[in-house]
């Protein structure tokens, strides 16, 4: 995510109940990356402030102090959205941003490298199943009960 990107969107009021303001989405700069904000610019100079660590989760605290209910229609905050980030001419000029093809191979390798590392261990698992000479330590348990018993 680009420090710095900033949007604007209306969105309903978390003071007047039926009103819509201004949202100012950015992002800046933190201590472990990233810090999304979403700011509301309500009625008498008042802002309403909002931080978290990513879009999702900082607009999830708008709605939740908009008091809006998750429905079945309304089951997940994207956060992405209500940000613009997902805008086509926004997604474009992104990509043309310094190191953004960097950023993007990174994080790529990352994902290929957590996929291949869940496969070992799935493969390590099941050979570990099928090696006769491996024994379940609940079959220890079991023959232990049962001569304990008799």
């Amino acid at each position: 995510f680009s420090v710095g990107f900033e949007s604007s969107r209306l969105y309903g009021s978390t003071v007047a109940r039926g009103t819509r303001v201004t949202y100012r989405s950015s992002i800046e700069a933190g201590e472990d990356g990233p810090v999304f904000v979403v700011r509301a610019d309500e009625k008498r100079g008042r802002c309403v402030e909002f931080r978290d660590s990513t879009p999702t989760k900082v607009w999830t605290q708008v709605q939740r102090a908009l008091k809006i209910k998750t429905t079945a229609l309304n089951a997940h905050v994207n956060g992405i959205k209500l940000y613009g980030l997902d805008v086509p001419a926004v997604k474009a000029k992104i990509a043309l941003l310094p190191g953004y093809k960097e950023l993007v191979q990174a994080h790529k390798k990352s994902l290929v490298d957590k996929m291949a590392a869940a496969r070992r261990a799935s493969h390590q698992g099941k050979r570990a199943r099928k090696d006769p000479h491996t024994r379940d330590p609940r079959e220890d348990r079991s023959t232990e009960e049962e001569e304990g018993s008799g």
